[in-house]
């Protein structure tokens, strides 16, 4: 599977219905603004269908928004190496 890619082309890539959802769920207001832009910064270009599994998963995993936050930064670093 190829590594989750900073989303640099200038696209803001639509969340599915089911992360959408899972955003209402689990964050309100700010939070779940500040998640949704997290999310759709990562995306897997090859294979697209993999980013509703990936975002959901993250969102089941986080507890709050600093474990999203968390997740993002420790990405950005990974692809910067």
């Amino acid at each position: 599977m190829p590594d989750a890619k900073m989303n640099n082309d200038g696209a803001n890539p639509q969340l599915s219905p089911g992360v959408l959802v899972a955003l209402q769920e689990k964050f309100a207001g700010e939070e779940r603004n500040e998640a949704e832009t997290i999310l759709r910064e990562f995306h897997w270009k090859l294979q697209p269908s993999v980013d509703e599994r990936i975002h959901l998963n993250i969102l089941h995993t986080a507890n709050d928004l600093e474990r999203v936050r968390n997740w993002s930064n420790s990405q950005k670093e990974i692809g910067a190496m």
